[in-house]
């Protein structure tokens, strides 16, 4: 059994089988192409992870903001919810659960995608080639530069739209409160 796989990572312009049996890399022009499609693959995992997020936002939304357009700001939301609010109303459980379900499938399939390209990537960084190593990093740095701050307003804005109450830290402010802290 021979085993040559080595445990550092080098910088060689050749990779023999790699992800798959037969597929060689013999050339730099090979390895460039090689390096840009794990770059986008790497962009493309911190997409779907913004897109994971949003449907487990959206599963989670209270259902009577179901009827909120996502291109009202965060302050119309709020002065207009408790005006509004009986008739947002769905109009039977079976829409809501079919809507949640929906969503919940979204976020299935997206899920899904993600690990599947995120195996993908682990592998591909199994290879010890630097080069590969390195467009795995700047990849993903820059995936994270473009798609932040979308997951930022997500988590913000169905935050407050969620049914599901989020945690906040407040200072205590009786004496009361101050006991129960210490």
């Amino acid at each position: 059994m021979n085993t040559s796989m080595h445990h550092y990572f080098d910088l060689q312009d050749h990779l023999n089988n790699f992800l798959f049996k037969g597929l060689d890399i013999t050339d730099v022009t090979g390895l460039i192409l090689t390096c840009i499609v794990v770059f986008v693959m790497t962009v493309l995992l911190e997409s779907m992870k913004v897109l994971q997020l949003y449907y487990d936002a959206k599963f989670r939304q209270d259902p009577l903001t179901y009827g909120q357009s996502d291109k009202q700001t965060d302050a119309s939301i709020q002065d207009r919810l408790p005006l509004f609010s009986s008739l947002l109303i769905p109009s039977s459980m079976k829409q809501i659960q079919r809507r949640r379900l929906k969503y919940r499938f979204c976020g299935f399939v997206a899920h899904t995608i993600n690990v599947c390209i995120a195996y993908f990537i682990m592998l591909a960084v199994m290879t010890f080639n630097g080069w590969i190593g390195i467009s795995v990093i700047v990849g993903a740095g820059f995936g994270h530069f473009l798609v932040g701050t979308i997951s930022y307003r997500i988590a913000f804005k169905y935050s407050m739209l969620s049914s599901v109450p989020t945690l906040t830290m407040s200072r205590p402010t009786s004496e009361s409160e101050q006991q129960l802290v210490t």
